[in-house]
């Protein structure tokens, strides 16, 4: 008598092999890109941050110094997305002409017009970037956060400042 050898239960085994090796190849690839997502927004919020500061070294040789803020502004988003130098018309409206940081381009000087859209930062959105400065505007800082290790830069909160971006 000869004896059958079942392969019922070798497909099986099989067939588990193949949907296990197939879930992890896809996880570690969506962690990969993930990650490499994640990189991606750090160097445009790098970037970000060398514009600004660009834009604000030409607002200060304008206006011997950095616009004043009493408190925190988030930057791009809401009331602060222009960066000028302030008209006549709006000094002479009672605003200071310290201030450049504003919603639109009705209070600007349009020959000053520094940053026609200051940047925002781009994920997670409750992770703004903050601008604040010195009582006088002798110096800024911009607080950001980034998600990953970005060059000498690790993960974490950095301050933007004229002299350049540290961890904070």
């Amino acid at each position: 008598m000869k004896k059958q050898i079942s392969t019922q239960g070798n497909t099986a085994v099989i067939v588990l092999a193949a949907i296990t090796a197939f879930a992890l190849l896809g996880l570690f690839s969506f962690m990969a890109i993930n990650a490499n997502k994640a990189l991606a927004r750090d160097a445009q919020r790098i970037s970000d941050m060398n514009v600004i500061r660009a834009a604000l070294s030409l607002y200060s040789q304008k206006n011997n110094g950095y616009p004043v803020s009493p408190s925190p502004l988030p930057l791009g988003i809401g009331e602060n997305k222009v960066l000028c130098s302030p008209s006549r018309d709006h000094i002479s409206a009672g605003g200071s002409p310290r201030d450049g940081i504003f919603k639109d381009n009705a209070p600007c000087n349009a020959e000053q017009v520094f940053l026609q859209s200051i940047p925002q930062n781009p994920r997670p959105a409750s992770n703004e970037y903050i601008y604040s400065s010195t009582p006088d505007g002798t110096d800024y800082n911009i607080l950001f956060i980034l998600e990953t290790n970005y060059g000498a830069l690790e993960h974490g909160a950095h301050c933007a400042k004229s002299a350049g971006i540290t961890k904070c």
